[in-house]
């Protein structure tokens, strides 16, 4: 999924997957992404109707990624970077 916020494109595809949270059936979801410019943001969905993307500041971000349990890089590497 892709959305431009101000100026700031956050694509699903193109974005790092810092950290995530996913049904056993992966129809529900939520994903915490960085662009390649830094910008982090949250994709939520529920199969097959419902996708979201919200712009999060960098505390917001810090604050979703200790509350997701699968974490994909590590705390230092996601946000000191």
């Amino acid at each position: 999924m892709k959305k431009s916020f101000n100026g700031k494109l956050c694509d699903t595809n193109t974005s790092t997957l810092i950290a995530a949270l996913k049904s056993s059936t992966d129809e529900v979801g939520i994903e915490l992404y960085r662009t390649v410019r830094g910008v982090f943001f949250v994709f939520k969905y529920i199969k097959p109707h419902k996708e979201a993307l919200q712009l999060l500041s960098k505390p917001e971000a810090m604050d979703l990624y200790e509350s997701l349990p699968d974490q994909k890089l590590d705390y230092d590497e996601t946000f000191d970077y």
